[in-house]
């Protein structure tokens, strides 16, 4: 069944084939003569009194156009997933959400629902009027249920939209950044030109954004994003709101002591890793972060020296 309206939802859809009698091609061939008519039979969920049999290619009512005109429409045409499955041959299964997706419901009464023309949790939610109360007592509770069910689902969709939009974006962000980190270069070779010292680059190739790329991201990323790279800088002390976050990264963009040093944005493991490459001879295991910016500041200044620089 296609569902397009809650009439739609509420209604049970089934095409066929009936074999009817000829009496004027009968009488002329002597002989019993059947004419195929393709039928289409409806049902109202919540009621199995009420059948209606129309033939498959009646009008039953109007549409607009692509163009913008009125145009007539017909039982194969309003349900034409259930038609094209009947002419293929397939079974004509409700599109809907099965009852047997609503845990709450017992076994027994899905079979009574069903009983009723009652097959998917679309139906349940939109009955009214005297077909909702031929489901007894609980059945107000129960169209409640399966209308709680749906909604949730739809909550839960958007839910899952917007996670993978997150997703998207911070991968994205996170080949931006590896970008960035590969045109600031090897401290090794910091002006690459195949010599060791020179200028060092703000961050090694795995460290985090600078303040000014993040606080760009306050305006463009969504902020579990733009708090994500935040957390890199500011640590477990990332507060809670965007405009604190923001507060807070201003406050470290301002001037400090270490800032004066090219190498104010390593780690502390990566200016080691940086001295012992460039002056293995040194001993930096006691070194606090004052002395290895001191001693990292010193041999990249001698290199530089001697490179010319």
């Amino acid at each position: 069944m296609q569902i397009t309206t809650k009439d739609d939802a509420a209604t049970v859809v089934t095409f066929k084939t009936l074999s009817v009698f000829s009496d004027s091609k009968s009488t002329k061939a002597g002989r019993p003569i059947y004419d195929d008519h393709e039928v289409v039979e409806i049902r109202l969920a919540g009621n199995k009194q009420t059948v209606g049999a129309f033939p498959a290619h009646e009008i039953c009512g109007w549409v607009d156009g692509p163009d913008g005109t009125r145009q007539a429409q017909t039982y194969a045409m309003k349900y034409n997933a259930q038609y094209l499955a009947y002419k293929n041959g397939d079974g004509q299964v409700l599109l809907g959400t099965p009852l047997e997706a609503l845990s709450f419901l017992a076994p027994g009464k899905r079979l009574e629902l069903k009983a009723l023309n009652i097959y998917t949790v679309e139906a349940l939610a939109s009955l009214d009027g005297n077909n909702l109360k031929r489901l007894g007592m609980g059945g107000r509770e129960l169209k409640d249920q399966a209308q709680a069910y749906l909604e949730n689902a739809s909550e839960h969709r958007i839910e899952d939209r917007m996670s993978e939009v997150v997703t998207a974006q911070d991968a994205k962000i996170a080949e931006l950044m590896a970008q960035i980190a590969e045109l600031k270069g090897d401290p090794l070779d910091h002006d690459k030109n195949g010599k060791k010292g020179g200028t060092a680059p703000a961050s090694t190739a795995n460290a985090a954004a600078t303040v000014a790329e993040v606080l760009a991201l306050a305006e463009t990323a969504h902020f579990k994003t733009f708090r994500a790279a935040a957390a890199k800088l500011l640590g477990d002390k990332t507060p809670a709101t965007k405009d604190e976050i923001i507060a807070a990264l201003k406050a470290q963009e301002a001037p400090t002591d270490d800032e004066a040093s090219p190498f104010a944005d390593f780690e502390d493991d990566d200016i080691r890793n940086w001295l012992k490459d460039a002056a293995p001879e040194l001993e930096t295991a006691s070194f606090d972060r004052e002395q290895l910016l001191e001693a990292a500041d010193e041999v990249n200044a001698e290199l530089a020296k001697t490179n010319g620089n």
